[in-house]
This record gives C-alpha cells, structure tokens and sequence, in this order.
C-alpha cells in the first residue's frame, strides 16, 4: 500500500468536493483527541493561615471545612453552582459525542457517494450523518466513553 498515494488521492478529494469541508471542520472541533498533557502544580505551598475555632461568630452553627470563615448559605451556593457546571459539561460532552458520530458517517456516506457518483452535497452529507450508521457510532462513542469518564 503506497501511503503517499493514498494521501494525494484524500487531498485532492477534499478540496476538488467541499461539501466534505463542513464535516471535516465539525468533526476536527468535536473530535477531541487532545492531547492528555498533565496538569501543572498550582500552588502546593502552605501558608501561615490558621483556621479560626469551629464557635466562630457568625457562622450559624453551621460546621464548615474553613471553620466558618464561610457561611451554610454560601456553600449551598457553592453547591448550586458546582452542580450546574457539573451538569452543563455532561450536556456538553454529550453534544459533542453525537457531532462527531453524525460527522464521522456524513464523511464515510459522502465520500463512499463520490466514489460511486462522483459528487456529493451538504444535503447529503445530513442524510447520511442521520442515518441508522450514525447511531450505531454514537452508541459505541458512548459505550468506549463512559467507562473512560469514570477512570479518569
């Protein structure tokens, strides 16, 4: 197999057809293999902060991790918002799982279409990115995903 060649031939099928483009692009965006990269250290260091007693004035009785320099309101806040960010970045994560399955079918269904007619368009491409195929590459997006959620 001549790997240039077959490089050659995907290049000149990608830009003679750019119906191809939009999927390309969508799929580029959503397809996310970003590369791991570890986090850095932020911080580590201990400062001289100590903790005022857990009977510090104001706090409401309410027994805080900072000993109170927070109040039971205000972590429930803290938790209103962690959950919403939570929740948003599930959607979010979702959303980007079936882009890239409707994204990777529209791209296979076109350019099989080019292969056998020679042209394709966008509303193809929709066709094809909302077939049966489609779902079936979300559902193992989804089944290789969520186990690699939970690891990390």
């Amino acid at each position: 197999m001549d790997h240039l060649q077959v490089l050659k031939r995907a290049a000149r099928l990608a830009l003679k057809h750019r119906a191809l483009w939009l999927f390309g692009f969508l799929l580029a965006l959503f397809g996310g293999s970003g590369g791991g990269g570890g986090g850095g250290n932020f911080g580590g260091g201990r400062g001289n902060y100590s903790a005022p007693p857990d009977g510090f004035p104001g706090n409401g009785g309410f027994n805080t991790p900072l000993g109170g320099l927070i109040s039971g309101t205000d972590w429930m806040m803290i938790l209103a918002v962690a959950s919403v960010v939570v929740l948003l970045v599930l959607v979010l994560a979702l959303l980007g799982i079936v882009v890239r399955a409707v994204s990777r079918a529209a791209l296979i269904g076109m350019v099989n279409q080019i292969e056998d007619d020679g042209q394709t368009t966008l509303k193809d491409g929709r066709r094809f990115g909302w077939s049966g195929r489609a779902w079936r590459v979300f559902l193992v997006g989804l089944v290789i995903g969520i186990p690699q959620a939970v690891l990390l």
